[in-house]
């Protein structure tokens, strides 16, 4: 024969009834269930209250502390305006452009996971992505001091033509100087997105870039005519690692944020995809919340910088103990009676040479070394690698 399986409710039923009962004294009842005097008597009030011996529920009948209806209902609506961003910046917009109290971060969020909003995020475990030489990279103490250049992965517009946007930001501020949409990626058309740039905004102390065209080259010196300009200019090249994009990470990640909100599902042609662009810029430093600056937007951090664009562009000066010459347009220049390639990149640059202790006579592009002449190969310029190795 099978045990017999007990129900507590139905013990404490039983209970109940024989304490009323009085078939017993009330000390051998509660001996006899396993339970306490002070137990027992809560039982048999509870019967004699509510006609039950079943457990009450200890929630309060209201919370003081919940979130008012009209601030759910608002912040659901803000977040249907901004489908792609979490709960830091919706409580702030609701603070700074609707004027009210927001819940925290944290009940905000809660509110979103419960209407089913955003999903329950699976931590994973940081991994190191390795030491960057941060020494050799320019930290931004202020605005303009470090730019950001980069063309965001082409995609195909509906009508099958390619996009190439052009993203340029401070990477101080954060806020986007420019996003320009071009059928292809080349030199002459950054070099137009950056002259629209330089010309509205002024000229920053640094250009940070990875190594690939149109910025880098594995050409003398691995510049490009574009950051050859930019040297003209007087404005540092900070080049990257190769293989380290994490270097340039607030960039990547304005890039993530761009892609999310203003180029999925892309639009039908070049035109409407620029005007999309556009508004997301505004959008993006003139409403959005940044984490990094506290909360507050990019444009209320971000102004103009005060180096202007010069007319013409200068060329590279050199003391006057060195040997200059002028790159012609084939990037040819003349030495020692031999005609010397140095790169197309150059072209109408003035190059300073200057001889070492060695006898070699190193090559500069402005206050670059990018290679030397050797007595052996008198016709050809030695990478720098080459002098050192």
């Amino acid at each position: 024969m099978p045990w017999k399986k007990v129900n507590a409710m139905e013990e404490r039923g039983r209970f109940v009834v024989e304490a009323l009962a009085r078939l017993d004294s009330f000390s051998a009842l509660c001996h006899k269930y396993g339970i306490s005097r002070k137990t027992g008597y809560k039982w048999v009030k509870r019967f004699q209250e509510h006609g039950s011996v079943e457990e009450r529920s200890r929630a309060p009948k209201n919370c003081p502390h919940k979130t008012p209806d009209r601030i759910v209902e608002l912040l659901l609506l803000v977040r249907e305006e901004n489908p792609c961003w979490g709960p830091k910046k919706l409580v702030r917009l609701l603070y700074n452009e609707h004027g009210v109290n927001p819940p925290s971060r944290s009940t905000a969020g809660d509110i979103l996971k419960k209407y089913g909003l955003i999903a329950e995020s699976k931590k994973k475990k940081r991994q190191s992505a390795g030491r960057l030489r941060r020494s050799e990279l320019l930290t931004p103490k202020d605005v303009n001091d470090v730019w950001s250049v980069d063309y965001k992965g082409w995609f195909r517009l509906g009508d099958r033509s390619v996009c190439h946007p052009l993203t340029i930001s401070d990477m101080y501020s954060r806020y986007v100087l420019s996003c320009q949409c071009y059928p292809r990626q080349s030199i002459r058309t950054t070099k137009e997105g950056m002259s629209q740039a330089f010309e509205t905004y002024g000229l920053p102390r640094a250009i940070r870039v990875d190594n690939g065209t149109p910025f880098g080259s594995t050409g003398l010196g691995g510049f490009t005519a574009l950051s050859v300009w930019w040297l003209r200019l007087g404005i540092i090249v900070d080049f990257i690692e190769p293989g380290k994009p994490q270097q340039n990470g607030s960039h990547e990640r304005m890039h993530r944020t761009l892609k999310l909100e203003a180029a999925i599902p892309p639009e039908r042609t070049l035109a409407e995809q620029q005007k999309r662009l556009d508004t997301w810029r505004c959008r993006f430093n003139e409403k959005r919340p940044h984490e990094a600056l506290g909360q507050v937007t990019p444009i209320s951090v971000y102004r103009p910088s005060s180096r202007r664009l010069p007319h013409e562009v200068p060329n590279f000066s050199y003391p006057s103990y060195f040997e200059v010459r002028q790159i012609r347009w084939d990037g040819m220049f003349k030495w020692g009676g031999n005609q010397i390639f140095l790169g197309q990149a150059y072209v109408k640059c003035r190059i300073g040479l200057i001889q070492n202790y060695d006898g070699i006579w190193l090559v500069y592009v402005g206050e670059h070394l990018v290679g030397g002449l050797l007595a052996q190969e008198p016709k050809h310029v030695v990478p720098v690698r080459k002098l050192l190795g």
